[in-house]
């Protein structure tokens, strides 16, 4: 059987596709770059996507599960990528498909329910973090997007740093923010440079990004933020095993309901490895990013001078 690129713009085959999915109990994703379906008389009968490094949407009608039409897929997957420059890569799927994606040379990462995350190619999970050096002491950590570095960010990692000896802040590293990853980066940088035993690091592939949380960068709380919320804790689990983490900081999520749901989901898994510290006011409002942002629309500066430090004001000032 043929492996053909599937036109997913045509409405007719979209159409097509997403009934396929559905008999596969798996839904249509919008981000995929890339689709290949195997038909029978002219009927899908297999499916495969991707969207940069992460393949989907894999799945094979059951009478024809027998015949490795999975492996067909992903090898063509694969063979695109590589076409793309990228040799390192993930797949979302369900576990039924775990014993092909193994025979293919895919790493079994976590599971959450029927649903598991493996990958392939290099750096993998372990050597990527074979680079940072594992500190003996008690270590902690936050995550963080800082769009832009705030008072509120300083004020949680100043909070953070009074439980530890030693702090790792991972930004999140995917450029779906309205500040790129590099501005982001050195601001936190600048915003905690006379901080002692504060590490600041890139997330990777491996927190909160397109690989383990696509639907925190939606902001919808749906049936997969579940899945993607509790895929992305239990890498975050295994990540503290790594580093040798022995707590993780969040601030409180008064308004937010998917990073409010995020940190219960963190509670349920973390229990009390998992501090959450109430977010920092000022003129009884929260400090966050979304309010610089806010008042950056209309160039308030006199209110963002009350929530960010010296070397995000000056940033803002100059570049906007």
């Amino acid at each position: 059987m043929i492996v053909d690129k599937f036109n997913i713009n045509i409405k007719n085959n979209r159409d097509k596709l997403i009934e396929f999915l559905n008999t596969q109990d798996l839904n249509f994703d919008e981000s995929i770059d890339t689709c290949l379906v195997i038909k029978d008389n002219g009927k899908i009968i297999a499916s495969a996507a991707k969207s940069g490094d992460v393949f989907k949407m894999i799945a094979v009608s059951c009478e024809y599960q027998s015949q490795d039409l999975v492996a067909k897929l992903v090898s063509e997957l694969i063979q695109i990528a590589h076409s793309e420059g990228i040799f390192h890569y993930f797949i979302f799927t369900k576990l039924i498909y775990q014993i092909h994606f193994e025979s293919l040379g895919f790493n079994h990462l976590v599971s959450y329910k029927e649903i598991g995350l493996f990958e392939m190619g290099h750096p993998q999970f372990d050597e990527y973090y074979n680079n940072i050096e594992i500190i003996d002491n008690n270590t902690g950590s936050i995550v963080m997007n800082c769009n832009p570095f705030t008072l509120g960010h300083r004020y949680l990692i100043e909070e953070a740093l009074k439980q530890v000896d030693y702090l790792i802040i991972f930004i999140v590293e995917e450029d779906k923010s309205f500040f790129d990853f590099k501005t982001r980066f050195e601001l936190v940088k600048k915003g905690v440079s006379d901080l002692e035993n504060v590490l600041v690091l890139p997330s990777g592939p491996y927190i909160i990004s397109d690989v383990t949380f696509p639907t925190y960068f939606l902001k919808t709380l749906d049936n997969l933020a579940e899945y993607y919320t509790n895929i992305d804790i239990l890498m975050f689990e295994e990540i503290m095993k790594k580093l040798n983490i022995k707590k993780r900081f969040v601030g409180s999520e008064p308004t937010d309901k998917l990073t409010a749901y995020y940190n219960q989901q963190l509670t349920k898994n973390l229990k009390d490895r998992l501090i959450v510290f109430k977010r920092k006011e000022v003129n009884n409002q929260v400090i966050s990013a979304s309010l610089v942002r806010k008042y950056l629309e209309t160039k308030d500066f006199d209110k963002i001078r009350h929530l960010v430090n010296d070397f995000t004001f000056n940033y803002l000032k100059e570049n906007f």
